[in-house]
């Protein structure tokens, strides 16, 4: 007599059930909800609806989230398609600048350098409040404002800046700018004021660098 087929078993069906209720992209965005200046992991498991085990699943402590945090900032203002002929100057900047017309496209090619990255960190900074705080209390520099300066740097030595001003002048960009927004915290200091502030260091930068031109 044939054995009956036998019957599938119940256990081996796959459970379905609501998905995972996290992610990498949801935990960095309820950071920005939360914070970032401040910050601890409780606040943004609490806000997320999860543990701490599952939080850590995703980043190793709290220097890893704050990081993957500023790399976000970052990413979420990745530079156009830069081209130094775009580049915008102010008048006061091109008649201080005692240069003969032959000097002229490389003085509008360092100017468009440090004008794009100074517009581009200042996006970022302002989008973000109190990054600025963080990225001057963690290493300096980090990834992303690295990558900033390092590319500052080429297109300013391209231009015919020598190298050792060219660092400086992006060290000094970079720096002034980052603790330029530090003041946005203070009640008495708008972003109007903080614009102003950048730049007036814009204009001196650039100043300085067309002196090596």
């Amino acid at each position: 007599m044939p054995e009956p087929d036998p019957v599938p078993s119940q256990g081996r069906q796959r459970r379905t059930g609501r998905p995972p209720i996290t992610s990498r992209a949801a935990l960095l965005e309820a950071g920005w909800h939360v914070g970032i200046d401040g910050l601890s992991i409780g606040q943004v498991t609490t806000k997320v609806g999860i543990r701490y085990s599952t939080f850590y699943r995703y980043f190793s402590n709290h220097d890893a989230f704050l990081e993957a945090m500023i790399a976000d900032a970052f990413a979420g203002n990745e530079e156009p398609g830069h081209t130094d002929a775009a580049a915008t100057h102010s008048p006061n900047q091109t008649s201080q600048n005692p240069h003969s017309a032959e000097d002229a496209p490389r003085l509008t090619k360092a100017s468009a350098a440090l004008d794009h990255s100074a517009r581009r960190l200042n996006t970022v900074l302002d989008e973000h409040p109190g990054l600025a705080s963080v990225l001057v209390s963690m290493p300096w520099p980090q990834p992303p404002v690295r990558t900033l300066r390092d590319t500052l740097i080429k297109r300013l030595t391209t231009a015919g800046t020598p190298e050792h001003p060219a660092t400086a002048a992006a060290d000094l960009l970079i720096s002034s700018t980052v603790f330029a927004h530090l003041t946005t915290t203070s009640d008495t200091t708008s972003q109007q004021d903080t614009s102003e502030i950048t730049q007036a260091q814009l204009v001196l930068i650039t100043l300085a660098v067309s002196r090596h031109l």
